[in-house]
């Protein structure tokens, strides 16, 4: 059922207020219950106390637990972010990140870039939180990590061009290809550079670098 327009919303009870109240908290409880699941797993794997009864870990998970592989690793991974951040001191012994992911969802994208680069995107991602007065999502954080890549990619760019005497012992015509590709490579970046974009052109150049080393 629908408001009428203009109409305001009926106000809660006091009642109804304590019920929302202890709802949320059954809430936020739970959607943090990921770190206490991959803090156990990951102490259990690491230990190994489960080579009484199973000879692998995931013969642990799939018999005792009923979860997969990857699924337990993406828990891992994500209580393995949590942990990275909540353990960052300053000078001074205090934490560094009063804010932290809340749930799994969140933490999940950040499983996905080094661990060294994890604090350097949390800060971005809570500065540009308070700049914009955006709600931390998963999907605002993808988008951060994206936007530091694509200044990163940039960075390296103006770096090869303003170093480009490097090249003048090589063929023009080598240089005049790689002009070009650093032109195409700049350009895309500048628009949206794709994440399966950037892996594909990652892929090749490592393939073209170990051809040519080998």
């Amino acid at each position: 059922m629908e408001l009428a327009l203009n109409q305001p919303p009926e106000p809660l009870s006091e009642r109804e207020e304590k019920l929302l109240t202890r709802l949320e908290a059954d809430i936020e409880e739970n959607l943090r219950g990921f770190k206490i699941v991959g803090y156990a797993l990951a102490t259990i794997k690491e230990q190994r106390l489960y080579r009484v009864n199973y000879d692998t870990f995931e013969d642990y998970l799939l018999e005792q637990w009923d979860i997969s592989r990857p699924r337990a690793y993406q828990l891992i991974d994500c209580y393995e972010v949590i942990d990275t951040l909540s353990t960052m001191v300053d000078k001074t012994g205090s934490p560094v990140f009063k804010i932290l992911p809340l749930n799994e969802r969140q933490a999940r994208p950040l499983t996905y870039i080094p661990m060294e680069q994890q604090r350097e995107t949390w800060t971005m991602v809570i500065e540009e939180s308070e700049q914009t007065d955006s709600r931390i999502t998963a999907s605002f954080i993808e988008r951060c990590i994206d936007k530091l890549r694509q200044k990163k990619v940039s960075t390296v760019i103006r770096k090869e061009r303003e170093t480009g005497d490097k090249l003048s012992s090589l063929p023009k015509s080598f240089q005049q290809s790689y002009q070009n590709f650093m032109d195409e490579l700049q350009s895309t970046n500048e628009e949206t550079f794709e994440p399966k974009s950037r892996k594909e052109i990652a892929k090749v150049l490592r393939e073209i670098l170990e051809t040519l080393e080998n």
